[in-house]
C-alpha cells in the first residue's frame, strides 16, 4: 500500500501536464529546438533570424553556456559589439565555460581595438589555465605589440615549457626580442647593457642580421674590432646581409679601394657563392680606379669583377632590380669602372632579353666597358706590319676583337628557335677569342 501510495505521488509530480518537472522538460525541449533552428540561420548566414532565435533560447535556457554562445555568434554576425561582450561576459559565471568566454571577450577587444583589455583578459586567460596554446600565444603576442619586452620573454618561457613552440622556434623568438631589448637600452645610452643584450641575441640566432649588426657597432664604439669581425664573420656564414656588409665597412673608413676589396673578399670566403657576396664583391670592384686597373695587379681586379658579377644575373628576378642598377650606376665611377656594369648587365640577360630597350642598353655598357678594356689593356707588342681582319677592324691591340665580341654577344641569339646552336654567333665569337689571343 505504501509503495503505490509512493507511485502515485511520483506521477503526480512528474507526469501530470502542470508539474514542475513536465514544464521544466517542456521549456528544454523547446529551447533546444529554437537552438538547433538559430544555428541553422547562423550557418547560413542570416543573422537576423539567427540572433532572434537565439535570444528566445537564452530566455529559455539561461543557464546553457551553448546557448549564451550561439547568441554571441549572431550577434556578432550582427556587428552588435555590445551584445557580444554582453554574451560572453555570462560564460564567466560558469566554471566549466569561464574560459571560453574569456576567449570570445579577447577576440572581441582584439577586433575593437581596444589591446589594453583584451591584454587583461588573455592574462586571465592564462592564469585559468596555464597550458593553453592559444592562451600563451596570445599573450606574446600582446606583451610585443606593448614592446613588454620582459613579460614577452617571461611569457616565452612558459609557452616553451608547455610545448607551444618548439625549440628553434623558441630560440628564435627569444633572439628577436633579445634584439629588441638592446635596441632600447642602446637608445636610453646603457651601451654596457645594450652591448651584453646584442651578444646573447648574435649568440643565440647568428642568423638575425640586426642583432649581429648591433653587437658589432657597439663592440666597434668600444674599440673592439676583433670581437666586432667575430660576429660579422660568424653572421655572413649564417645569413649574408647588406647590414653586416655596412657595418664591415664601416669599421676602416678610410682604406683604399684595394684593401676593401681584399677585406671583402675575407668577409664573403664562408659564403663565396651567395648572391648577397657577389652584390658586396661587385660593389668593392667598382671602386677601383683606373689607374689600379692599368698598373696594378688588374688580373685580380678582373678575376674577381668578373666572378662576382657574371652571378648577378641569375636571381636578376629575386632581386630588386634598383639594387643591381645602383652598382651600375656609371655616373659616380670612372670610365674603368663601367666593365663592370656592362657585365652585370649581360648576366642579366635571362631576365629582361625580351625587352628591345635593356638590350641595347646592355649593348652600350657593354661597348664602353671594352672600351675601357682597351684603354687597360694597351698590347705593347709593335707590329710592324699590321693586319686587318674581313670586318676592317686592327689587330694591333686587343679592341678590335673585344668589341666584335662584345656585338656578338649581345647581337647574336645562341640557339635559334628550335633550340640548335647559331654556327655563326659561335664562330664570330670563336673567331673574336682566336684574334685577341693573337694580340698578347
Amino acid at each position: 500500500m505504501g509503495m503505490a501510495v509512493q507511485r502515485l505521488l511520483v506521477f503526480l509530480a512528474r507526469d501530470l501536464p502542470f508539474s514542475k518537472e513536465k514544464r521544466a522538460r517542456r521549456r528544454a525541449e523547446k529551447g533546444y529546438g529554437l537552438l538547433n533552428q538559430a544555428m541553422v540561420a547562423l550557418g547560413s548566414g542570416d543573422g537576423k533570424s539567427a540572433r532572434a532565435l537565439s535570444d528566445k533560447a537564452v530566455r529559455l535556457l539561461p543557464e546553457q553556456p551553448l546557448t549564451h554562445i550561439m547568441a554571441a555568434e549572431a550577434a556578432k554576425l550582427s556587428d552588435d559589439g555590445d551584445r557580444v561582450r554582453q554574451h560572453y561576459q555570462a560564460l564567466l559565471d560558469d566554471d566549466l565555460a569561464a574560459f571560453l568566454g574569456l576567449r570570445g571577450l579577447v577576440l572581441q577587444e582584439r577586433a575593437d581595438g581596444h589591446s589594453g583589455k583584451a591584454r587583461e583578459l588573455a592574462r586571465r586567460a592564462v592564469a585559468l589555465r596555464p597550458k593553453s596554446h592559444w592562451a600563451l600565444r596570445t599573450l606574446v603576442d600582446f606583451a610585443v605589440q606593448a614592446a613588454d619586452w620582459d613579460e614577452a620573454l617571461e611569457t616565452l618561457d612558459k609557452a616553451s615549457r608547455a610545448g607551444v613552440y618548439d625549440k628553434a622556434q623558441s630560440t628564435q623568438h627569444r633572439a628577436a626580442l633579445l634584439y629588441c631589448q638592446a635596441v632600447d637600452a642602446n637608445l636610453a645610452n646603457d651601451q654596457p647593457h645594450a652591448l651584453e643584450l646584442a651578444q646573447k641575441a648574435a649568440g643565440l640566432r647568428p642568423g638575425l642580421p640586426p642583432a649581429v649588426a648591433l653587437a658589432a657597432r657597439l663592440h666597434r664604439q668600444a674599440n673592439q674590432k676583433k670581437q666586432a669581425e667575430k660576429h660579422l664573420l660568424a653572421g655572413w656564414a649564417a645569413q649574408p646581409h647588406p647590414l653586416l656588409l655596412k657595418e664591415w665597412q664601416a669599421h676602416f673608413p678610410t682604406e683604399t679601394a684595394f684593401a676593401r676589396l681584399q677585406r671583402i673578399e675575407r668577409l664573403i670566403a664562408s659564403q663565396p657563392d651567395h648572391l648577397e657576396s657577389r652584390l658586396a664583391l661587385a660593389t668593392a670592384a667598382m671602386g677601383l680606379s683606373a689607374r689600379i686597373v692599368r698598373w696594378r695587379r688588374w688580373s685580380r681586379f678582373w678575376k674577381a669583377a668578373i666572378r662576382a658579377l657574371l652571378c648577378c644575373g641569375r636571381a636578376w628576378r629575386s632581386v630588386p632590380k634598383t639594387r643591381i642598377m645602383a652598382i651600375c650606376g656609371a655616373k659616380k665611377h670612372s670610365m674603368a669602372s663601367i666593365a663592370p656594369a656592362g657585365a652585370v648587365l649581360i648576366a642579366a640577360s635571362p631576365g629582361i632579353a625580351g625587352c628591345l630597350y635593356a638590350r641595347l642598353v646592355r649593348l652600350s655598357i657593354a661597348l664602353a666597358g671594352m672600351w675601357c678594356a682597351v684603354m687597360a689593356w694597351p698590347c705593347h707588342r709593335p707590329r710592324p706590319r699590321p693586319r686587318r681582319s674581313g670586318y676592317g677592324m686592327d689587330h694591333r691591340g686587343p679592341g678590335g676583337p673585344l668589341i666584335v665580341l662584345a656585338i656578338s654577344v649581345m647581337t647574336s641569339p645562341m640557339t635559334d628557335p628550335s633550340g640548335w646552336i647559331d654556327l655563326r654567333a659561335c664562330g664570330i665569337i670563336l673567331w673574336s677569342l682566336c684574334c685577341a689571343a693573337r694580340c698578347f
